[in-house]
């Protein structure tokens, strides 16, 4: 068997079955084309320390007693010592290093020039380096832009703001086509785009949810019960109303001027279809919608469509 170790022989020895097996051929490199064919000849002969050479794949390899095994041969490294972000190591047999991010050091972040590790699960799942300011760019989306590493914010839902007034009193009734103007209140600047006026009707300049307010200032000296309704058309023909304000009645001719508001909401799925008007109703010289910031008309979008 192998590992009987070594023996002298002199001149005229006559070397036995059991010592050629055991000194001889059990312990020198048997070259086999595969492990197929050692475990064929060997049989049931594997004993610890023998050895053998695969020609297939160029190994030597060795029997530790229940197993063939690569012999890896001696080298000059005597230790594997873990570095920074790194744990595990050692000296002998199969050493195990591993990324141990806790270990690292804390540091100052440059998120325009920095670089963070990645799995790439593009990449069969590999690691990767990725810039920071890559990765916040992939990450940007509505209402989100990135520039440089950083992520910002852009006014979301409020991208439109607008407000109109009537520059005469109305006293008679039906469609109000004429007399309007964009707001001169104080203060006041509309958002984005801002609505568009023609004969009355208003357009919207993109399509989303609209809140939409008027805030009437109505003069009533009689019962009649003056009115501003806001209609709507969504096929930009027929209109139908979506409110009626009211502006009270006068149980005698002393007269009154009150303020009232109403508000409604429209979804504006296309701005060449949808638009909105304003009619009024049982008005005359004694009842009357008021001009300038006595009456206001304003438009807000809130919201994507």
């Amino acid at each position: 068997m192998a590992g009987a170790g070594w023996k002298e022989y002199s001149t005229g020895d006559l070397i036995s079955a059991t010592e050629f097996q055991t000194f001889i051929q059990d312990q020198v490199v048997q070259v086999y084309a595969d492990s197929s064919a050692r475990d064929t000849a060997l049989g049931t002969n594997d004993a610890e320390g023998m050895f053998c050479f695969l020609k297939d794949s160029n190994t030597l390899q060795f029997y530790d007693g229940s197993a063939w095994v690569n012999f890896i041969g001696e080298g000059d490294i005597t230790g594997v010592t873990a570095g920074t972000g790194l744990d595990g190591g050692g000296t002998t047999g199969a050493v195990t290093i591993n990324f141990d991010p806790n270990s690292l050091s804390a540091g100052t972040v440059n998120v325009a020039n920095d670089s963070i590790s990645i799995i790439d699960a593009d990449d069969s799942n590999n690691p990767k380096k990725e810039a920071i300011a890559d990765l916040v760019s992939a990450i940007a989306g509505t209402n989100l832009t990135a520039s440089s590493g950083q992520l910002n914010a852009s006014a979301g839902g409020i991208t439109e703001v607008d407000s109109f007034q009537i520059t005469a009193n109305v006293t008679s009734n039906g469609d109000l086509t004429s007399n309007w103007q964009r707001s001169t209140a104080t203060g006041f600047a509309k958002i984005g785009t801002g609505m568009s006026e023609s004969s009355g009707i208003f357009t919207f300049p993109s399509t989303g949810i609209y809140e939409i307010q008027a805030v009437i200032g109505f003069e009533t000296r009689n019962q009649a019960s003056p009115q501003i309704q806001i209609q709507v058309t969504t096929n930009n023909s027929s209109f139908t109303s979506a409110l009626q304000i009211f502006g009270g009645e006068r149980a005698n001719n002393g007269g009154t001027a009150v303020t009232h508001t109403g508000t409604t909401f429209v979804d504006v799925t296309d701005t060449t279809q949808v638009k909105v008007k304003f009619v009024s109703n049982n008005l005359d010289s004694s009842n009357q919608v008021l001009s300038g910031t006595n009456t206001t008309f304003n438009f807000k979008r809130l919201a994507d469509t």
